[in-house]
């Protein structure tokens, strides 16, 4: 993920996300370079406005907002068992998420 914009959100809520549900990166729908599964959804509010929003674990095992960062495409389904381009599975390990490993369209990783 590219440089994050900044944001000044308050979340007034925190909702598990489905397992299917990812978070896509890169230039263009086209050359997506990188996808994340959303763990959970905020309710979150700035400067009045009220929104539902995605959060993910970055590369660093940091938790972030999706369209934190300049390369946010968007959010993708996928039907149970399926994944998108570049996907990487996240894990969390003491308290903290971690990239774990590539996840191939067959389900097998790579370390």
């Amino acid at each position: 993920m590219k440089a994050n914009k900044p944001h000044n959100r308050k979340i007034h809520q925190i909702i598990p996300a489905q397992p299917d549900t990812w978070a896509i990166f890169g230039e263009s729908h086209e050359t997506v370079e990188l996808s994340l599964p959303v763990i959970c959804w905020c309710l979150t509010e700035e400067q009045g406005r009220q929104e539902v929003e995605a959060r993910v674990a970055d590369n660093y095992g940091n938790t972030t907002f999706a369209d934190s960062s300049i390369n946010f495409l968007g959010i993708v389904y996928c039907r149970s068992g399926e994944v998108p381009p570049n996907a990487r599975t996240v894990l969390l390990v003491n308290d903290q998420y971690q990239v774990f490993a590539d996840l191939k369209a067959d389900g097998k990783t790579s370390h």
